[in-house]
């Protein structure tokens, strides 16, 4: 989903379930415990998700200390 946030942009919880080829459902649900994290933005206005520049660097980092990735 973090994918599809990048190659997307900001986004609603359902174009980035439609990219990512999942439930809305569950897509929003995890997209709201990263915003609760400070790892996605969420624009409650526009109702839309996003992520800062700060926020795709971390993530880069992030998937470059994984394995599994």
């Amino acid at each position: 989903m973090f994918r599809a946030l990048v190659d997307g942009g900001p986004q609603t919880a359902r174009e980035i379930a439609e990219r990512a080829g999942l439930e809305e459902r569950y897509v929003r649900e995890w997209l709201g415990r990263q915003a609760e994290r400070g790892r996605v933005t969420y624009d409650p206005t526009a109702e839309i998700f996003l992520l800062t520049p700060q926020q795709e660097a971390r993530l880069a980092g992030e998937a470059g200390q994984t394995h599994d990735q």
